[in-house]
């Protein structure tokens, strides 16, 4: 009997405490039902919104690596562009095909208008590309005359007529798209060196055709330059201050121009000759004289003749004070015609004398020997004359 009583006690005990622990669990979850409901209504921090998403995330991967991939999409989409403003005007484009090593930083592209009289300013210009394209934007509406142009040039590479322009279209008229000049242009590097072979610092370079019309010119510097060529084999045409005149006849591509020093002589009158009294003075200038014996040939010698004959060191006056010697530096060497003319100071009037011309070979040059200029008394008294008769 005691044995059954202290059992029944022991399963008593059990179930109270099964019993306790039960309603402290249910009152362990309503706690928690309140705390939650309570933190829904008062706002999130950002950690516990955080840490929701990652935990809502981490139940569907899926849907979180396709919101990830939107996002990122987002992101590096470029802004919309701007509302662009109506274009005015229209654009011409073209190419044009060179030989390989053919510099384009000399050439460009100009329109002018077709009904325009010369010499005609262009409208719209622009410079080639590097690969031979070009494009030339804003023309106004109307005709004209595309020109392919070569720096310091007279005259057009290539012409295109008649090209017509509308407001805002783009102009691709087949003529002007890959023009064909390999042939055409050839590159010329020049290099132009003293007597002593040092660089010329300084100089013109102009390529003339046959015909004597020049082509093109480029500057000389350091005793380097480039230039295009057009056309046939050229006449090549180097100045330079101090150095004696170079033309040469048939270029066709690079060259190595040595130039000479200018030739020093000096020019006195005879001792016998007489000088006009003022306000007169006896005027002389030095006139190339070319001939098949200068070894040019006819193209050549026109050029170097224009040329000279433009040089004004060649002219000068003889008075008491210098009719010992005038030293001059002669462009070229070779033989020289000297023409006198007596001049009124105050007016500017001239006469020449019209005796015949004397011709001096100036090649053997000695600084202590002058040439000597004849002077006819006669011719001089005839040229003061007709000066002192008024008009």
């Amino acid at each position: 009997m005691g044995r059954a009583l202290r059992g029944f006690t022991v399963l008593a005990l059990v179930a109270g405490f099964v019993v306790a622990w039960s309603w402290s669990r249910r009152a362990s979850r309503a706690e928690e039902a309140a705390a939650g409901a309570q933190s829904e209504v008062v706002t999130p921090e950002v950690g516990d919104v955080e840490s929701r998403s990652t935990a809502t995330a981490s139940r569907d991967p899926a849907e979180h690596q396709r919101v990830a991939e939107a996002s990122v999409a987002a992101e590096s989409r470029p802004p919309p562009d701007p509302p662009r403003a109506a274009r005015t005007g229209g654009a011409v484009h073209g190419s044009y095909r060179f030989d390989v090593g053919v510099p384009v930083d000399a050439l460009s592209v100009r329109l002018v208008d077709s009904e325009q009289p010369e010499p005609r300013t262009a409208r719209r210009t622009a410079p080639l590309r590097e690969d031979g394209s070009w494009n030339v934007e804003g023309c106004p509406r109307g005709r004209f005359d595309l020109e392919l142009v070569l720096e310091h040039a007279p005259r057009a590479v290539h012409v295109v007529l008649d090209v017509r322009v509308e407001d805002g279209q783009d102009v691709r008229d087949a003529r002007l798209v890959d023009v064909d000049l390999r042939g055409v242009l050839r590159a010329c590097a020049l290099e132009v060196v003293d007597a002593n072979g040092a660089p010329v610092k300084e100089g013109i370079a102009s390529f003339y055709a046959l015909d004597g019309k020049r082509q093109s010119s480029v500057v000389v510097r350091d005793g380097r330059a480039r230039a295009l060529l057009v056309g046939p084999p050229l006449v090549l045409d180097v100045a330079a201050a101090g150095h004696r005149a170079f033309v040469l006849e048939g270029v066709d591509g690079d060259r190595r121009v040595e130039l000479r020093g200018s030739l020093s002589a000096r020019f006195a009158l005879a001792r016998d000759a007489r000088l006009p009294r003022e306000p007169w003075q006896l005027q002389c200038e030095l006139e190339p004289v070319f001939d098949a014996a200068n070894g040019l040939g006819a193209a050549a010698r026109s050029i170097l003749e224009r040329r000279l004959g433009a040089i004004d060191e060649l002219a000068f006056s003889i008075d008491p004070t210098n009719r010992g010697g005038v030293e001059l530096a002669l462009p070229y060497p070779g033989r020289y015609r000297v023409l006198l003319r007596v001049q009124d100071v105050g007016t500017g009037r001239e006469e020449p004398l019209g005796a015949p011309a004397q011709e001096l070979d100036v090649r053997d040059v000695t600084v202590l020997q002058p040439f000597e200029l004849a002077l006819d008394p006669a011719a001089l008294d005839a040229a003061c004359m007709r000066l002192a008769q008024p008009r």
